[in-house]
Parts: structure tokens; C-alpha cells; sequence
């Protein structure tokens, strides 16, 4: 999420934005950027949802790649669980499928498995 506000009131702006955004999307990760570097906005914030609360600063830039590689091996990690729970799943339906097929096809031709 990337909002252009002045630090004036920062910690309201901010803490309705991510209640709102939490409301309607709880797995999205929040950063904040920002030049002030009040604790009490901070804490506000991490008490809020958000993931971090990075001070701009030289090495700002630096942090906020590393938590967005962070965030993109995370759902990476994700999605791979999801491929292989979706694959499981899958092959549990062709055996049972198969399974199914057979014994009802037994009960039409008995003889033939005899």
C-alpha cells in the first residue's frame, strides 16, 4: 500500500487505513515508510497488522527489498503447499475414481474377474 500523506496526524491516517485495508484484505502485508519516528506511531502501527514501520533513512530502501523478498518467499512457499495439497488431492480423486470404476464394474460382469 503506498499513500502520499504528510507525517502531521500520521497515526490516525495510518491506523484507519490499515484496519480498513486488514478489514478487507487480512493477508496483505503492510509497510510503512515514513519520516517520523515517533515509537508511539510505530507501536500503533505493528499493533495495527503492519508487518513494518521503516524510518526513511539511507538504508530504507535496503530494509523495505529485503522484507519484500521476505513476503515473495513466503507466499512462494505458499503457493507451492497449495500445488501439491491441489496434486494430492487430485490423484486421491483418479484413484477412488478408479477404484469406484471397478467395483462397479465387477458387480455388472461378475464373471469376468472369476
Amino acid at each position: 500500500m503506498f499513500t502520499p500523506y504528510s507525517t502531521y496526524g500520521l497515526g490516525i491516517i495510518v491506523g484507519n487505513q490499515i484496519r480498513e485495508l486488514k478489514f478487507k484484505s487480512p493477508n496483505t502485508k503492510i509497510i510503512v515508510l515514513t519520516g517520523e519516528q515517533s515509537i508511539s506511531t510505530a507501536v500503533k502501527c505493528l499493533n495495527e497488522g503492519v508487518m513494518d514501520y521503516v524510518i526513511k533513512e539511507d538504508k530504507a530502501i535496503d530494509k523495505i527489498a529485503d522484507e519484500i523478498k521476505q513476503v515473495m518467499s513466503e507466499l512462494l512457499k505458499e503457493m507451492h503447499r497449495d500445488v501439491v495439497n491441489r496434486r494430492i488431492r487430485f490423484a486421491i480423486s483418479v484413484v477412488t475414481i478408479s477404484i469406484l470404476g471397478l467395483l462397479a464394474y465387477k458387480l455388472i460382469l461378475p464373471g469376468l474377474f472369476e
